[in-house]
């Protein structure tokens, strides 16, 4: 993610990060001088990146409703999260609201080998995922997940009116199956 943003001057912007985690792509951002704003619905994780020093300012909250005003952040980032949210779009919409920039880092179609390692040990720990919204699977946890098509995003994004620019740097690293 920081190599597709190198080019820009992060010193002194506002940074948000839509659900942070434990605040490792926060704390790279907050390095390169910006001011970070970590988000996430989990306390668990929030806590995690509090103690790590991510980010100055911790918010438990919904990538669905983000409690900011409109345009209130320079840029917010959001990496291998909103694939895992069934609203994304609405998602998306949020964080297109309170921000100037964004930057997303998610799986898309032709990425799909990226995920198949972890997805295999999730399926050994008995976990079952799925790419459609409405499959319940019957006592087992359930990790919900959508590979987006550049299309669907430019889509989306257009509706937002922001305009997408590809990253040259980005890469697909395959992982071998073991």
């Amino acid at each position: 993610v920081l190599e597709g943003v190198d080019s820009l001057d992060l010193t002194g912007k506002k940074v948000l990060d839509v659900a942070c985690g434990t605040g490792r792509f926060s704390r790279l951002f907050r390095l390169k001088g910006a001011h970070v704003v970590g988000l996430d619905l989990s306390r668990a994780m929030l806590n995690q990146a509090r103690d790590r020093q991510s980010a100055e300012v911790y918010v438990e909250a919904s990538a669905l409703q983000l409690p900011f005003k409109e345009g209130a952040f320079d840029i917010a980032v959001s990496v291998n999260a909103f694939n895992h949210i069934p609203a994304y779009e609405t998602a998306i919409d949020e964080i297109c609201r309170v921000s100037k920039r964004v930057i997303l880092g998610l799986p898309h179609r032709h990425s799909l080998l990226l995920l198949a390692y972890l997805y295999r040990i999730l399926r050994g720990w008995g976990y079952l995922y799925t790419r459609h919204k409405a499959t319940r699977y019957e006592g087992t946890p359930l990790i919900y997940t959508f590979y987006f098509s550049t299309n669907e995003l430019i889509d989306i994004f257009r509706k937002n009116r922001f305009k997408t620019l590809r990253c040259s740097m980005c890469r697909i690293i395959p992982f071998p199956y073991v």
